[in-house]
């Protein structure tokens, strides 16, 4: 799981040690990726300085707001920048800047020589979030000064994955085994351990039943699932999808929700021939077919 807001104590990021995102996995690799810029950025006179500024920026990553900060690129170690500090930042540093994303950010290349570039491709979608501001903004910081002094608990959401192909759903049913299962439109289930750890890539499915749109987008394919109450003992989960059906009276698609067993229930692979079909329902559309299940 992703650590509270409770963080524990932190060397490096020192601004949000007891009160932040970061764990110290994330706080180590915060200061790797920093001592590596360090000895990959010669002797420059702006050096020292610009290191500064690129530690407080690296370290928004353990911010409560990080996920609105870095939104425009995964791999980028700047948060959004507000203009004027933005400008500051270019005009000191620019010696500095094109040693940031030598590897990982090729796009980058294209817009380090010019400040309104740089600055452009910096800026938030939500100027709210942007750094150094968000810091005395008094909506965002009074809410967090509020959470800070009470005891309410508070989770800081991180990713597990970002390659999934049209995910739609992530279950997690209370056996006590902690796993996350991740849905996928095309008809597939992945198992994930509570550290967002892949364990099965295989757990289910039914990509060769259903039927989806080509460009795996729209309202068709796999629309969802849920876990029996008494999954833990049982081991049936239930799922909902479309398919092909030659005598359906308009489209030639039905929507099927079906029960599957799992055993024994903390197996990470289904038996699809377990599929006992529970309903089958014409889809006179294409579109708004919903499919939660509950």
């Amino acid at each position: 799981m992703a650590p509270t807001f409770r963080s524990p104590p932190l060397e490096f990021c020192t601004e949000f040690a007891g009160f932040g995102c970061c764990s110290r996995e994330t706080s180590e690799e915060i200061v790797k990726q920093f001592e590596d810029l360090n000895a990959t950025i010669p002797m420059l006179e702006s050096k020292e300085e610009c290191m500064q500024f690129l530690k407080e920026q690296m370290c928004q990553k353990c911010s409560p707001f990080s996920g609105h900060m870095f939104t425009f690129n995964d791999k980028s170690l700047i948060p959004g920048l507000c203009n004027g500090y933005c400008q500051q930042f270019y005009s000191k540093c620019k010696t500095v800047i094109k040693y940031l994303f030598i590897n990982s950010f090729p796009a980058f290349l294209n817009i380090q020589t010019k400040m309104s570039s740089f600055c452009n491709y910096f800026k938030p979608a939500d100027t709210s979030y942007c750094f150094p501001d968000l810091r005395t903004n008094e909506v965002l910081q009074g809410g967090m000064t509020k959470l800070k002094s009470s005891n309410e608990k508070c989770l800081c959401l991180e990713p597990i994955q970002d390659t999934f192909m049209s995910p739609i759903q992530a279950q997690r049913p209370d056996d006590g085994t902690g796993r996350i299962f991740v849905v996928l439109l095309s008809g597939e289930i992945s198992v994930y351990n509570s550290d967002g750890i892949l364990i099965s890539d295989k757990f289910f499915n039914i990509s060769k039943r259903i039927r989806t749109r080509e460009n795996m987008g729209g309202d068709l394919g796999f629309l969802g699932t849920s876990f029996h109450p008494n999954f833990k003992t049982n081991g049936k989960f239930y799922v909902v999808y479309t398919m092909n059906k030659t005598n359906s009276i308009n489209t030639g698609i039905i929507t099927r929700f079906s029960e599957f067993l799992i055993n024994p229930p903390s197996s990470n692979q289904v038996d699809l021939d377990t599929e006992r079909v529970i309903l089958d329902i014409d889809v006179p559309y294409h579109h708004h077919i919903g499919g939660q299940v509950c």
